[in-house]
């Protein structure tokens, strides 16, 4: 398939989509900012957005996440690992 919308990049956006949401979902993004508050945090949730955070920066994709706040999104993964 040839196009913004193969398989590949469709993964990437199904992960930044499920990242976003569990941010929000979480109290963590606000007005497109990430927020220090992972004392509210499940462990699940952790891990899922560690796993999510890991994999699109695995494949070169974390700039997908570059509207946000870039040092609140460093500070938060570096407090859940």
């Amino acid at each position: 398939m040839i196009g913004p919308w193969n398989a590949i990049n469709i993964s990437y956006k199904s992960q930044f989509i499920r990242l976003e949401n569990l941010l929000k979902n979480n109290d963590v993004l606000l007005n497109g900012n990430v927020v220090n508050k992972t004392h509210a945090i499940s462990q699940e949730d952790k891990k899922t957005i560690l796993s999510i955070v890991k994999y699109l920066d695995k494949h070169s994709k974390v700039d997908m996440v570059s509207n946000w706040r870039a040092q609140g999104l460093n500070d938060l993964i570096a407090k859940l690992e």
